[in-house]
């Protein structure tokens, strides 16, 4: 599994996979505040994030839904 992220906000991340050509958003936990982790609204992290769709569609990638994810 590769790894697509925007310069200056590692917060947000692709993990991109070669084989299937699909992608997953991901938030990484680390880089939030701790307060706020149980309170995340992943309809809103998704609309927020849609630059990282453009990113992912643009070098090839699809998505098949919502599918932002955690990472601790």
């Amino acid at each position: 599994m590769l790894y697509l992220f925007v310069e200056n906000d590692d917060k947000y991340r692709i993990e991109v996979c070669d084989k299937c050509r699909q992608y997953l958003k991901t938030i990484d936990l680390r880089k939030v505040t701790l307060s706020i982790v149980n309170d995340i609204d992943y309809e809103i992290e998704n609309i927020i994030t849609l630059h990282l769709d453009i990113i992912a569609r643009d070098k090839g990638y699809a998505n098949t839904g919502i599918q932002i994810t955690q990472t601790v």
